[in-house]
């Protein structure tokens, strides 16, 4: 186990124990349904994949609820994976005040209109659910830095916590690969603001404006 998911480990019990063993049954949980969803879909048609990448995307919406509320208990203050703390974006629409956070959502929300393809450059805003380097949840070669954005992972990177690895600990230490030979799940976040929580975008690479979807706590 790295040093950052100790770390998560470390963070989560210093408060309740209860709530990190909750926590723990839950991650467990959705790690199960990851295994279930994770078959291989060739031959399938493409709306069994449309449906299949919608159901997986509401898993990992709601692993990402799961976590927020996981840390407003033993953080004071809940937050996304990847994120610093509430107040911190994960992606490329950062905010500093009410006013900002409203125009950056109006921001993905005109962006997602146009993001049809996993090769538009809006890409860089947005980051891997996964880690672009799983195994398990591959991503086509031609998706560099250049039209998605780096992972985001921890001290090394530009964060205080690893994004791909609280995900995987939110799934019970599983990941959910997309159906589509082009597809990825990516994320972005808007950051908080004193009373204001972020908002988190879900979408899949392999056409982001059809499939999306988001979550305000």
């Amino acid at each position: 186990m790295n040093n950052t998911l100790m770390n998560v480990f470390n963070n989560v019990k210093k408060t309740r124990g209860a709530s990190l063993a909750e926590f723990a049954v839950v991650a467990a949980m959705m790690g199960t349904m990851a295994t279930v969803a994770a078959p291989k879909f060739s031959g399938v048609g493409a709306g069994a994949e449309k449906q299949k990448t919608l159901s997986n995307m509401d898993l990992i919406a709601q692993a990402a609820s799961n976590f927020y509320n996981a840390a407003s208990t033993n953080e004071k203050k809940g937050r996304f994976p990847g994120q610093d703390k509430y107040t911190s974006p994960v992606g490329g629409y950062d905010a500093t005040s009410l006013e900002t956070i409203d125009s950056q959502r109006e921001a993905v929300e005109l962006a997602l209109t146009s993001y049809t393809s996993y090769t538009n450059a809006e890409g860089s805003k947005w980051t891997s659910v996964f880690g672009k380097a799983h195994p398990d949840a591959p991503i086509l070669e031609v998706n560099t830095d250049a039209v998605l954005g780096d992972d985001d992972t921890g001290p090394a990177g530009d964060g205080a916590y690893d994004g791909p690895v609280e995900w995987s600990f939110s799934f019970g230490g599983d990941v959910i690969a997309s159906p589509f030979q082009d597809g990825h799940y990516i994320y972005t976040v808007i950051p908080g603001y004193g009373a204001e929580a972020p908002t988190l975008y879900v979408a899949d690479l392999v056409n982001p404006s059809e499939y999306n979807t988001s979550l305000k706590p």
